[in-house]
């Protein structure tokens, strides 16, 4: 798609008016029935501004906005299938990553209770050197102690990768629908508010009171 060149109109007359019709509106007071009706033109006149400054501005809004999503579109077309590449090979490497997350803890396990059997099997012969000793209460005591081995700790198998982060998100689903806490129902405003303007003073619904105002 050819960029179209955006030309800005002049527009320092509009300028003008738009920048004294806050100030205006400010200062203007009624209190006359004269007030009224020349507020009244003021205002229809802020609306032939309003529209004036739309109508100048549409056809650059919409330039720019086609040019936008014409951009948009050519980068999703070249960025969309390296980003599916990408989520397709993060998956893989978490998967492989949680496998050997797995086998690392088995054999840290492994390794503890054999660290564990070893220590017991060690207070079994230091208890019967006691025992052999003549010290049959220090044998006795050894036995009923608690083996405590050092802990065994495997570090991370898998290699780091500069610049690759992941993170653990968590989710939930609705199992029953029925025994969720009312804290965490969210109320139907836009069903309520369909309800209200349909029947107005009648809207009849335990919790709400309808109302109207003048805008």
């Amino acid at each position: 798609m050819d960029m179209e060149l955006i030309t800005i109109p002049e527009t320092a007359e509009m300028d003008r008016q738009a920048s004294n019709a806050e100030s205006s509106a400010a200062q203007l007071e009624i209190v006359t029935h004269d007030d009224y009706v020349a507020a009244g033109a003021q205002w229809k006149a802020l609306g032939a501004l309003a529209k004036e400054i739309k109508e100048t501005f549409e056809p650059i809004r919409k330039k720019l906005e086609g040019a936008k999503k014409e951009v948009i579109k050519q980068r999703d077309r070249h960025l969309l299938p390296v980003d599916e590449a990408k989520r397709a090979i993060k998956a893989k490497m978490i998967s492989y990553d949680a496998e050997q997350e797995r086998l690392r803890k088995a054999e840290q396990e492994r390794l503890q209770l054999e660290a564990k059997k070893k220590a017991e099997d060690e207070a079994i012969r230091t208890a019967e050197a006691a025992e052999a000793a003549g010290e049959a209460d220090m044998a006795e005591a050894i036995i009923e102690a608690p083996s405590k081995p050092p802990a065994v700790t495997l570090p991370k198998g898998t290699p780091a990768i500069e610049g690759f982060r992941t993170q653990t998100r968590w989710d939930f689903e609705i199992t029953d629908e029925k025994l969720i806490p009312r804290q965490y129902l969210v109320v139907d405003h836009v069903g309520i508010r369909k309800v209200v303007m349909a029947m107005k003073d009648d809207t009849n619904i335990p919790g709400i009171r309808a109302f109207s105002k003048t805008v």
